[in-house]
């Protein structure tokens, strides 16, 4: 599969997050960042760091 854009890549990355979550046995939050801020996050089960996507580093 190739990517185009960093839109294509962060669209596809920000897919598969939703899903890593339920893979793992213990309990995590997935964060998608660049490098200076949060683009997405998706919180644990019990974990929840409430990060807001545009969140600074």
């Amino acid at each position: 599969m190739n990517f185009e854009s960093d839109e294509e890549i962060f669209a596809a990355v920000s897919y598969t997050s939703r899903f890593i979550t339920s893979v793992f046995p213990v309990d995590c939050t997935i964060g998608i960042t660049d490098v200076t801020k949060f683009l997405a996050y998706y919180p644990g089960n019990k974990i929840d760091l409430k990060v807001k996507p545009s969140t600074f580093l």
